[in-house]
């Protein structure tokens, strides 16, 4: 399984107790990263009855005993791995803001994160959000905490970024807390849609599409134009 070194990092650094490793740490964490990555990809492929030890070896390419040796149920296995889809959609999100160069762009880079985020974990959120995915409320519970935590950092995101744009100038000058509410319930509608089979638009259009929505609410009328170059469609491909 390919190790994406930028994404274990930033997923090791929260989790580890101090900042020095040994190789054999090092393994630990290599090895349970194969395993939480190939619990996402089954899920994702063949839904929560394909989700076995034996499916999870063979596609981490260990044997089932390491397996039992990191998690010690199926609730703790599962939480895990939501946990670690949601650290990939704050990794994507993060590095999709860098890459904008204006606010514009970096809201439009957030919003197909996102949708692109959900769509290749579709199966994830789906059995997520109907709630089949644990059988404890104390695991249920307790995955919804972790994932309020996560989008109250998005939505840190989205206020910062709508603050930034009422400072140039360009956007109303809106409360950024309530804007970035709004933008984030845009988004949950979309996603749900897509969830759900409601929607034939690529990421990238549906996307587009949604920032236009917000934009046309949020925009100050009185400026003719956003600064900085307007996102095209090459550099949206980038």
């Amino acid at each position: 399984m390919k190790l994406s070194r930028a994404f274990f990092r930033f997923w090791v650094q929260e989790d580890r107790s101090d900042a020095a490793a040994d190789i054999n740490e090092w393994r630990r964490w290599i090895r349970k990263y194969a395993i939480l990555e190939a619990a996402r990809r089954i899920l994702n492929r063949h839904g929560l009855e394909g989700l076995t030890v034996d499916a999870i070896a063979r596609e981490a390419g260990i044997t089932k005993a390491t397996v039992y040796a990191y998690f010690t149920g199926r609730d703790e296995l599962l939480f895990e791995t939501v946990r670690y889809v949601m650290k990939r959609f704050r990794y994507g999100w993060l590095r999709a803001v860098r890459r904008g160069r204006t606010t514009r762009q970096k809201l439009l880079r957030t919003f197909r994160y996102y949708l692109h985020h959900v769509e290749v974990n579709r199966s994830v959120f789906e059995v997520l959000y109907r709630g089949l995915l644990f059988t404890t409320e104390a695991s249920r519970s307790a995955c919804k905490t972790m994932i309020h935590e996560e989008l109250n950092r998005y939505h840190g995101l989205l206020k910062e970024l709508v603050g930034q744009g009422s400072t140039e100038g360009w956007l109303r000058p809106v409360p950024p807390d309530e804007a970035a509410f709004f933008i984030l319930h845009v988004l949950h509608g979309a996603v749900m849609r897509r969830i759900h089979g409601g929607v034939d638009l690529s990421v990238r259009d549906h996307a587009r599409m949604i920032l236009n929505f917000c934009l046309r609410g949020l925009m100050n009328p009185s400026a003719r134009s956003v600064p900085g170059p307007r996102v095209s469609v090459r550099e949206e491909r980038r």
